[in-house]
């Protein structure tokens, strides 16, 4: 083997500068063979085209560095070390002083899941897969002497724990808002129920109403509104509903809605009807409840729909409820049969439109960014909430020179130092089916390559110190020649 740094070319040449492997010897041993062919050969000497020999060399270095001359390896890092988060990037680098670098690292025990240690540089890195208590890792570092022995190694447990992201606890949804806009009209002498639309809140609700007729009767607990006119009734009644829900939230603004009571004159007394002709749009994520109005017929009545979207059911009741998890406008189609012999039926095609709710998009990066200096680089990462979590960052205003933001990165090298803090505006925008956008300020100061030490720098301090010993010791020998001339 060649020794490290020489390359032997076709022509025979020796070309490189030596190194030795190990730093903590004089001279380094190599042996190896060189091998010479013929390019012209005749066919009776094919067999002698090729010569090798063996020769041996020998690369001294001009000063050794011994054990001792050094100060001692010793790894920096305390126990523990920080916390790592499943799913999400780690990135820890371990330190070490003395010896002679460049350093080589080890662990001899597991990492958790996912990580690795990079053994040139000491960083421990990667994305932690499992949930990890308190893991004992055993690291070892050597100095370039790779030598087992005090002073050229060192060796320190650290302990690693990983945990899970923390659980934000959703925020409660706003208060209950009442969706019914109109109530339908009554016919005299049939039997009628009225439902109540809402959205938002917390289940369960309930219900209160003023001004209802003797004959008309609420279920506070679904928002129903049932009773039979009687004959004679004809005309209007005005009421006004109110809702609270499980977290004694009332609705902003009360229902006041006035029923009309129509007579018999003209129509089926006892056909079934479904007076709803649109239902009230819904949230995506947000509790719904949207009862369907019906008229005649006779009670109880059995209701089926089709194409209803996914965390919606229709209940008993004749009440669309739940909470979608889909979006879009879907096409129902409605069946209802009451309990006559021959049974009635009444259909309808209703609208259902769910929509969206993002959350507020807001930038959380401190406005104040770290300093920077002129010729080393520089690189901070903006982060942002709300929105649909996809998000598209720029700069507004001038940037310091050599800087530049980038998929939501401040990176760059400055080139000018700007003496005070720069200020801009980065902006932040969310798309999809609700865009968002929104601004916020920072400040960056670029600070010169070497700055000037302050008063409170301890190289000042010394020197004051010194300044002041020699005043003292300048003091004292004037005293002391002064003292000898008296005598």
């Amino acid at each position: 083997m060649l020794p490290p740094g020489l390359h032997l070319d076709p022509n025979g040449y020796f070309h490189g500068i030596p190194k030795i492997n190990n730093v903590s010897r004089m001279t380094e041993e190599y042996e190896f063979g060189v091998f010479v062919t013929a390019l012209r050969l005749s066919a009776e000497d094919a067999k002698q085209g090729t010569r090798e020999n063996r020769y041996r060399i020998a690369v001294h270095r001009d000063s050794l560095v011994e054990l001792g001359t050094l100060p001692p390896m010793a790894i920096l890092t305390k126990s523990p070390l920080p916390d790592g988060t499943i799913g999400r990037t780690y990135n820890v680098t371990l330190a070490a002083c003395g010896g002679l670098p460049p350093y080589t690292w080890q662990c001899t025990s597991n990492l958790p899941p996912g990580l690795q240690l990079e053994i040139a540089t000491g960083c421990i890195t990667g994305v932690p897969r499992d949930r990890t208590a308190k893991a004992t890792l055993k690291v070892k570092v050597w100095d370039a002497r790779r030598l087992d022995v005090k002073g050229a190694t060192d060796s320190r447990d650290l302990e690693l724990s990983i945990f899970p992201p923390p659980k934000e606890p959703p925020p409660p949804p706003p208060p209950p808002e009442i969706l019914t806009q109109k109530l339908p009209y009554l016919i005299e002498g049939l039997p009628h129920e009225i439902g109540m639309a809402v959205r938002y809140g917390v289940h369960p609700f309930i219900w209160t109403v003023t001004g209802k007729p003797p004959w008309l009767e609420l279920d506070a607990e679904k928002g129903i509104l049932r009773g039979i006119p009687p004959i004679g009734s004809r005309g209007k009644e005005v009421i006004e509903l109110v809702v609270r829900d499980a977290l004694q939230r009332q609705c902003p603004e009360s229902f006041k809605g006035e029923i009309e009571i129509r007579p018999q004159i003209g129509m089926s007394i006892n056909k079934l009807t479904i007076l709803s002709d649109n239902l009230p749009e819904a949230t995506f994520g947000a509790p719904y409840v949207a009862p369907i109005a019906l008229s005649g017929g006779a009670p109880p009545y059995r209701f089926s729909v089709s194409s209803l979207p996914n965390g919606l059911t229709m209940d008993q009741a004749g009440s669309i409820r739940g909470t979608p998890i889909v979006e879009g406008t879907f096409n129902l189609d409605v069946e209802v049969t009451d309990s006559l012999d021959p049974a009635q039926r009444a259909n309808a095609a209703l609208s259902l439109a769910v929509e969206s709710l993002a959350k507020p998009l807001m930038i959380l990066t401190d406005p104040q960014l770290p300093d920077g200096r002129v010729g080393k680089t520089y690189k901070v990462v903006f982060s942002a909430t709300g929105g649909n979590g996809v998000y598209e960052w720029a700069a507004q205003g001038e940037l310091p020179d050599g800087l530049s933001i980038k998929e939501g990165h401040l990176s760059g090298i400055p080139s000018v130092a700007t003496g005070a803090n720069a200020r801009f505006h980065v902006t932040v925008q969310s798309s999809g089916a609700n865009p968002m956008r929104t601004e916020r300020e920072f400040s960056i100061a670029v600070l010169e390559r070497k700055d000037m030490p302050s008063v409170r720098s301890p190289r000042w301090l010394w020197l004051g110190l010194v300044f002041v010993a020699s005043g003292v010791v300048k003091w004292i020998w004037n005293a002391v020649c002064w003292h000898m001339a008296q005598k």
